[in-house]
């Protein structure tokens, strides 16, 4: 189990002379089964299993991490570390988190994912596949998958820390385009996600893909102009939320690498905007009871009505501040941890999808954006790879070789409505956002 794991390099470390040491451990069954070119492959199971260790002395640290779980794996692993402790740099904040009472989070795990059989994971990619070659002729699936995964996970060290925890869920994933005759639409891909089997629903996943894509068939371009921008929730999360989680970094903000450095209590966006981070929502993929440390997770207001709260920290950045841990160390058996968000969630408005489209008199929806915001300016230019035209507060036609260009960090202060629809998409809940005076650029 990965918690005796943890516990037995721990012991060994301490016996090696360490004077702290940590051990996260985890073992993972993902079984898949994947969608190419219209057909559904042969389904696979596949199991993955590694410990990291990380060793302290006289304020040096050393980390070393293998997927070699014999005694004698382990062993080696700890000795690597505790030897590349000697010889690293020291540094007064390298700490690690005491014990804390913390409750378990109920619902991460259900044992009917762990018995989900291969035929059944296949059977669900090809509903899915079914579903959206249904709805149409013109549509292609390019690739997709459906997969069934369990993990466990651990972690323990020194000062008394000792949790572990399961967690299982189903994914779903499709991506294509529609034909015809000579035009192809946009890619489009919709995903989708659950801890239990009741809660699958790849039709709708298939049939939201596949409406998308045909529905982006006879795509115009329009001609340049500044104007409003509604942001489907795929597309907030492609366009705002890589900014916004590095902008929140506490080690980014103490590196002068955050556009939100020294702005605690001060405003970031427009008073519509509340952000918050939340590993207790059950459908998101981040849920769970306590992060990388083993530090509890508890709700956090990262952004509220516009003004920034919070940063998030692990324990070194929160000691290099006074501070402790926010309960957001990240990653995994194969490195050190780092500092990210778990649940994203942004609050609901008060307007519904139609009307903020109903009160754009010239604009454009996005429901897909293709680029890369710069995390540390924030600066962005991208194709809108599904979108329509809105003039008169309706949505007239599709759009092609669209350019949107601009800084993700002044859309923030630009945001003028926010809608009680929300989506979940993996880690994050988000509504359609609607922003003013914003450059659309005819490609």
């Amino acid at each position: 189990m990965p918690l005796d794991l943890c516990t037995q390099a721990v012991g060994r470390a301490l016996k090696l002379g360490a004077d702290d040491a940590e051990a996260f451990a985890s073992e993972s069954l993902e079984t898949d089964a994947l969608i190419e070119n219209n057909d559904v492959k042969v389904g696979r199971s596949h199991r993955r299993a590694g410990i990291g260790v990380r060793v302290f002395k006289d304020s040096r640290m050393g980390f070393s991490s293998t997927n070699d779980l014999t005694p004698s794996g382990l062993y080696r692993a700890v000795e690597e570390a505790r030897s590349i402790s000697n010889h690293s740099p020291p540094s007064p904040y390298n700490t690690l988190p005491e014990a804390a009472a913390a409750t378990t989070l109920q619902g991460l795990y259900h044992p009917e994912v762990q018995q989900f059989a291969l035929e059944e994971v296949v059977s669900k990619a090809s509903d899915m596949l079914s579903a959206a070659r249904g709805y149409s002729p013109k549509v292609t699936v390019d690739t997709g998958f459906f997969t069934a995964t369990v993990e466990q996970y651990a972690v323990a060290n020194s000062k008394g820390v000792g949790r572990e925890e399961r967690s299982g869920m189903f994914f779903w994933y499709i991506l294509g385009m529609a034909r015809e005759g000579q035009e192809v639409s946009s890619f489009d891909y919709q995903l989708g996600s659950s801890r239990t089997v009741s809660g699958i629903d790849v039709q709708s996943t298939a049939l939201d893909f596949a409406h998308n894509v045909v529905s982006s068939l006879g795509a115009k371009r329009c001609e340049s102009f500044r104007g409003s921008l509604v942001l489907a929730p795929y597309a907030a999360e492609q366009l705002l939320s890589p900014p916004l989680a590095w902008a929140i970094s506490s080690n980014n903000a103490q590196k002068g690498r955050s556009r939100f450095q020294r702005r605690l209590n001060q405003t970031v966006s427009s008073e519509g905007l509340t952000l918050v981070d939340d590993a207790s929502y059950i459908q998101g993929t981040a849920a769970g009871s306590f992060d990388r440390e083993g530090v509890p997770h508890s709700l956090l207001t990262v952004i509220e009505k516009g003004v920034l709260k919070t940063y998030l920290y692990n324990s070194y950045t929160g000691s290099k501040e006074g501070r402790r841990s926010t309960g957001h160390a990240s990653g995994s058996w194969r490195s050190t941890p780092s500092v990210n968000p778990t649940n994203v969630l942004v609050e609901e408005g008060s307007v519904s999808r139609e009307e903020m489209i109903s009160n754009v008199r010239r604009g454009v929806l996005v429901t897909r954006f293709s680029g890369f915001p710069n995390p540390v300016t924030g600066d962005f230019s991208g194709v809108v790879k599904g979108g329509y035209m809105i003039e008169g507060g309706e949505m007239v036609h599709p759009l092609k070789e669209t350019l949107i260009t601009g800084n993700a960090f002044d859309l923030l202060l630009k945001i003028s409505s926010i809608s009680k629809e929300r989506r979940t998409i993996m880690s994050h809940v988000l509504p359609y956002i609607g922003l003013e005076d914003v450059s659309i650029t005819s490609a």
